[in-house]
């Protein structure tokens, strides 16, 4: 994310911004958030044990919802103030203290054991075939897409929605 940020300020900074260029490295981005998401989770619960994962679970959640919060609040003051470079400088300065503080961490033991990609796709399978059998599972995965599909964009467009049309 470093570099698509890299990217798009060099194309602010430079008058050559463009739709589709957004578009893609919107894209990019949910395929990093895709990989992202379960690896932080998994790291989350082998972190702090089986006992307490309900409650670090629980604490993960609400950082996610406080930055949909504040992100764009953010984002649009730094637009405001600095326009569009200043947004994705801001994401350079962000993505990169959180590489660095990541890559800062000592080494340490896993504590599964390092996945293959035929180990990757026989649990995907597994679980798809998991979530089909019960019915339960398929209804809240379904729900889940749902809202993903619909909801998450509609707060991403609000402020277009708000300008535009009301």
């Amino acid at each position: 994310l470093v570099v698509t940020d890299i990217v798009l300020l060099g194309l602010a900074l430079t008058g050559r911004l463009a739709l589709w260029q957004l578009l893609i490295a919107a894209v990019m981005g949910g395929i990093a958030w895709t990989i992202e998401t379960p690896v932080r989770r998994t790291m989350l619960a082998d972190a702090v044990g089986l006992e307490r994962v309900s409650a670090a679970m629980g604490l993960e959640v609400v950082g996610v919802q406080l930055t949909r919060i504040m992100g764009p609040a953010i984002g649009g003051i730094l637009l405001d103030m600095g326009g569009i470079a200043s947004v994705f400088a801001m994401g350079i300065v962000v993505h990169g203290l959180c590489t660095w503080m990541m890559l800062s961490q000592p080494p340490d033991r896993p504590t599964t054991a390092p996945a293959n990609l035929a180990g990757l796709a026989r649990n995907l399978a597994e679980g798809f075939t998991y979530v089909r059998r019960h019915r339960l599972l398929t209804g809240a995965v379904m729900l889940t897409v749902v809202f993903n599909f619909f909801g998450f964009p509609y707060v991403a467009l609000a402020p277009v929605i708000g300008e535009r049309v009301l």
